[in-house]
């Protein structure tokens, strides 16, 4: 594994620009990844938000935008992250935790409300990794994670979903299977 140098030991006159910092640039390319090749539920309103995104992403990746370092702040749930990231890489999300893991330390973890209910504080919170507060600088599109604690085990829940979603859904009299089971060989 290579090393890579803390963002918050850099100072923000140095012009940091994504194509230094390699694990936000490949965290940016994984959300392009997501978006590209998740579905889209057979909406065509969907489809179409996509692709405006994946299109923005990539002008935005191209200008090669400022990374500015935040200090880091994590809240109480984020103690259950690496955990969430665990189960992540066993999954169709193995890329994008793997790619988050990476940066988990350099992550600034907001509520989003000016008054945060305890019962929330402690089960919620989320950050930007590409926008105006975000460690990668835009003002045309925000991108981030939310970190949510589960009060059952995730895997459970993502099992009856999947068996549920295949046994009801059809598309075309086609069976479709989500994109969390790998397709029956």
């Amino acid at each position: 594994m290579t090393e890579t140098t803390p963002m918050s030991d850099a100072r923000p006159d140095e012009g940091l620009r994504v194509s230094d910092c390699p694990d936000w640039l490949y965290l940016l390319r994984e959300f392009d990844t997501l978006y590209r090749h998740g579905s889209a539920g057979g909406s065509r309103l969907i489809r179409s938000h996509r692709k405006r995104v994946r299109d923005t992403l990539s002008q935005i990746i191209d200008t090669n935008p400022p990374v500015t370092p935040r200090q880091p702040q994590p809240k109480p749930v984020t103690a259950h992250l690496s955990r969430a990231l665990d189960l992540g890489e066993r999954g169709a999300v193995a890329g994008m935790a793997r790619a988050l893991s990476r940066v988990t330390g350099q992550l600034t973890w907001e509520y989003g409300y000016e008054k945060v209910p305890k019962a929330l504080a402690r089960k919620y919170a989320y950050c930007e990794v590409l926008g105006p507060r975000g460690p990668v600088a835009s003002d045309r599109l925000v991108l981030g994670s939310s970190s949510l604690r589960r009060a059952r085990p995730i895997r459970s829940t993502a099992i009856r979903r999947s068996r549920r979603a295949i046994s009801r859904s059809r598309v075309r009299g086609r069976r479709t299977i989500p994109p969390c089971m790998p397709p029956a060989r």
